[in-house]
């Protein structure tokens, strides 16, 4: 899907690495994956290498793209919150004076 249109009427040693670079300026999804379509072409280019003694590899020279830290969070929905706000009010205690 995202491959073959820009280079499946391409032979491999056609296909440079400023062509990778602006084909993967052009993706519209996130850094990683753009990282992750650009391992996908390295396979590509790797597989050409052994199985048909392909030596170009444009993918070898495009820089990785840094990608955000993830970081998981389990957030309560607003039901949950009202929840614990009256689960909160009824078990408070009076204060003595």
């Amino acid at each position: 899907m995202h491959l073959l249109p820009p280079f499946g009427d391409l032979a491999l040693e056609d296909i440079s690495t400023e062509a990778v670079e602006q084909w993967r300026r052009g993706l519209r999804v996130s850094p990683r994956t753009k990282n992750k379509l650009l391992r996908v072409l390295n396979g590509v280019f790797r597989r050409a290498r052994r199985a048909f003694g392909c030596r170009h590899n444009p993918v070898a020279d495009v820089d990785r793209l840094r990608e955000p830290r993830r970081i998981d969070l389990d957030v309560f929905s607003p039901e949950e919150v009202l929840a614990l706000v009256r689960a909160a009010t009824s078990q408070q205690t009076p204060r003595s004076s």
